[in-house]
């Protein structure tokens, strides 16, 4: 499937990607900023690095992580940027 950035209502931003990339998500986001801490809730998660909490959702095989702030947004538009450009 590859990444990419969808553009919410909200102003935050969702980081779509196959359930295959969750290794090279998680390889790229510990190369950046340090290991993601998850804490699982009921039908979402919370994913928390570089200061930073996302939402983590997987309903049908079809995973994303969700910014909550601008600072969130531009890091999942790093995230990617990076991904897709060592991807493709």
């Amino acid at each position: 499937m590859g990444f990419q950035i969808l553009h919410l209502e909200t102003g935050n931003v969702s980081l779509e990607f196959g359930t295959d990339d969750f290794s090279a998500l998680n390889a790229e986001i510990e190369r950046i900023w340090g290991c993601a801490v998850l804490v699982d809730q009921l039908t979402y998660a919370h994913v928390s690095f570089g200061g930073e909490t996302f939402l983590h959702m997987n309903d049908w095989d079809d995973p994303c992580l969700i910014s909550r702030t601008s600072n969130g947004n531009e890091m999942l538009s790093l995230l990617a940027s990076n991904l897709a450009n060592a991807t493709g």
